[in-house]
């Protein structure tokens, strides 16, 4: 019996090597587009930080609202309905990032978003009392239990009255992977339904969304995140240039020398005299305003875009050269 001059073997390979082309060329198209988005961050980046910086208000019009420009906010903070984000590591150290509402000054319950700072872990443990090791429930000073932070609302006081607050505006709160979004329940971690909750515990959530945190607080928020980048000062004094100015050589340069700040000790010696115990103090004092900003290396997806699409020219060629063969075995047969 003669055999078929295309054999199954021969037809798979040509199968697996079209699948495999079309594969790689979708792949590299991804990273092309992935390389595109990155490109488009950048951008958006250096336009906010470009331009000048923004005095929030309460009537801010949205369009002056621009993903990392500077701004300074001018309000009362609501220690009361801070929230703390877990699971956010700086340096490889755990800890926390403090989220807490600023009333703006007019209508008086609009508010802006504040991210404060970093909080490592410990900073709690030692200042929420004299406890040491573990407690009742079996869990360390400072340890999140059902999604909330025993004596963190006593250990996170901050000074009353008008108070001056530089940053950078961030879109909405950066967001973790959660793996309870997988779960038909409810995760232990999501912002409960009413703020503040009545024993002084603060809430302690994987990712925090302005509407959700709104819904809890009954405060109106306006659409933006303001990421702070140094310590808060009373009403009145005078913001540093570098802070919250940028420079005419380079827009940003000025802007992130402040972000691995800690608190400076004139704001410490004034939060001192209106929150009482120095071991508050030492936990406030500990926030980084240290923000991470999302990767920009757009050049390392067009070389895994040149990889993919070589991988595809690669398998085009080897279907060539396997569909002649089998074309010629053909004529000879």
């Amino acid at each position: 019996m003669a055999r078929p001059s295309f054999s199954y073997r021969t037809l798979a390979a040509l199968i697996l090597l079209a699948v495999l082309a079309v594969v790689c060329t979708s792949l590299g198209k991804w990273q092309l587009s992935r390389a595109a988005e990155r490109d488009a961050i950048r951008a958006s980046i250096d336009h906010g930080r470009s331009r000048a910086p923004l005095q929030l208000t309460a009537d801010t019009p949205a369009q002056a609202l621009a993903p990392w420009r500077a701004a300074t906010a001018e309000g009362a903070w609501r220690p009361d309905l801070t929230v703390l984000l877990e699971n956010r590591n700086y340096q490889g150290q755990p800890g926390y990032w403090v989220a807490t509402p600023l009333l703006l000054q007019q209508p008086a319950n609009t508010a802006v978003l504040v991210l404060r700072g970093w909080l490592p872990r410990e900073a709690l443990a030692v200042a929420g009392g004299s406890q040491q090791g573990q407690d009742a429930s079996g869990l360390p000073p400072g340890a999140s239990s059902s999604g909330t932070v025993r004596g963190a609302l006593k250990t996170l006081t901050l000074p009353e009255g008008a108070r001056l607050v530089q940053g950078e505006l961030l879109q909405h709160v950066p967001r973790l992977f959660d793996l309870g979004e997988w779960g038909a329940g409810k995760h232990a971690t999501h912002l409960p339904s009413a703020l503040p909750l009545e024993d002084g515990s603060l809430p302690a959530v994987q990712n925090l969304e302005i509407k959700d945190y709104a819904a809890a607080t009954g405060l109106t928020f306006i659409p933006i995140v303001l990421a702070q980048t140094a310590a808060d000062r009373a009403s009145g004094a005078t913001v540093q240039a570098n802070a919250a100015r940028p420079s005419q050589d380079d827009p940003a340069s000025q802007l992130h020398d402040t972000h691995a700040q800690h608190a400076d000790t004139t704001a410490d010696a004034v939060g001192a005299q209106a929150t009482g115990p120095a071991a508050n103090q030492a936990a406030n004092s500990s926030l980084v305003y240290d923000w991470p900003t999302p990767s920009l290396d757009s050049d390392k997806n067009r070389g895994y875009a040149l990889q993919w699409f070589g991988f595809a020219t690669i398998a085009v060629i080897a279907w060539l050269v396997v569909a002649a063969r089998a074309l010629r075995r053909k004529k000879n047969s």
